[in-house]
């Protein structure tokens, strides 16, 4: 509880809007706390926006002119060292296929893995990703624009973009990992700018 408040202290601050390169990475915390705490930082940003036209509000949004949100995705990261029991049982696998043949055989994997997921028949380009946290495209390099055009309009601050080696053209990524095969994970974080 304690080691957030300098989340809060910073934004409303605006010490991140001054030095727009600063990072503060909190570690030793489950991560619970970081969803509802964009959410609240949000709504009182959208309370004082409504009020604008008094004095200490328009002071505030004039240092504070982003929504609290944007400033933790680019600027605030955490270790959730020791994910509580709750956080471990709110994860959520959702997978997408186009194809019936391989919608059975990835949730038969699943299941032979014992990976709680849920894999259902879908179009990933009629499906809203808004509600996600992460998605992983597993794609060809002809449609990883066409996934970043969409990732950029829905992902929230935050959400992650993940392609396993294929990178987003023209945007730079938030980091390259590689796997122990050797293919590169492209993974960006939300929001990205504008594609080059």
């Amino acid at each position: 509880m304690f080691s957030r408040r300098a989340v809060w202290w910073m934004i409303f601050a605006g010490v991140f809007e001054r030095h727009p390169g600063l990072k503060l990475v909190i570690t030793e915390t489950p991560g619970n706390w970081y969803p509802p705490t964009a959410t609240e930082l949000d709504t009182l940003h959208a309370f004082y926006d409504s009020k604008r036209d008094e004095p200490l509000n328009k002071a505030l949004l004039d240092q504070v002119p982003r929504r609290p949100s944007e400033y933790m995705a680019n600027n605030v990261y955490f270790g959730a060292s020791f994910a509580s029991p709750y956080e471990v049982e709110q994860a959520r696998l959702h997978g997408l296929e186009w194809s019936w043949p391989l919608r059975i055989a990835c949730a038969w994997r699943c299941r032979a893995a014992q990976i709680d997921a849920r894999v259902r028949r879908g179009d990933i380009w009629a499906a809203d990703w808004s509600g996600y946290d992460l998605v992983y495209v597993f794609q060809r390099p002809e449609s990883m624009a066409r996934a970043a055009d969409k990732a950029m309009r829905e992902l929230r601050a935050g959400s992650w973009l993940a392609s396993l080696e294929f990178a987003v053209p023209g945007v730079a990524p938030t980091h390259r990992l590689e796997c122990a095969d050797g293919r590169p994970l492209w993974l960006y974080r939300a929001p990205f700018g504008p594609r080059r």
